[in-house]
């Protein structure tokens, strides 16, 4: 089976799910967002990826807003 029709046969938790898993434990930001993911925790999710865009010095809902522009949704 081609692998992107395998990735497009899942939901967008799945897909995310396994990237994670690929990416692999050592990193601890991966193990929390792994944990959130498989917990439902959206809210979490949402505050991990704030805090993360802060610390690169970007803001998350300007960056948040562009990406959805760009997919067009």
């Amino acid at each position: 089976m081609n692998p992107l029709a395998n990735m497009f046969s899942m939901n967008p938790k799945q897909i995310a799910q396994g990237l994670i898993k690929k990416i692999g434990t050592s990193n601890p930001v991966v193990n929390e967002l792994s944990r959130l993911a498989s917990s439902g925790d959206s809210k979490g999710i949402e505050n991990l990826a704030r805090n993360y865009f802060k610390e690169q010095g970007m803001d998350f809902d300007e960056e948040y807003k562009k990406f959805m522009s760009s997919i067009k949704m």
